[in-house]
């Protein structure tokens, strides 16, 4: 599997936790982790100019 450094670990289990989506410009750290929402805004940004 992916290793996942620990402060992701406790910012994904966070919002797992509260049932928050979490909002990052790293997708490719958290997008791997079961049942987490990732929103990316900084992209979805840039996609609309």
């Amino acid at each position: 599997g992916q290793r996942t450094d620990d402060f992701d670990l406790v910012i994904a289990s966070t919002a797992l936790v509260l049932s928050y989506r979490l909002v990052t410009n790293n997708e490719r750290h958290f997008r791997h982790i079961p049942g987490l929402h990732v929103e990316n805004w900084a992209k979805r940004r840039r996609e609309k100019n």
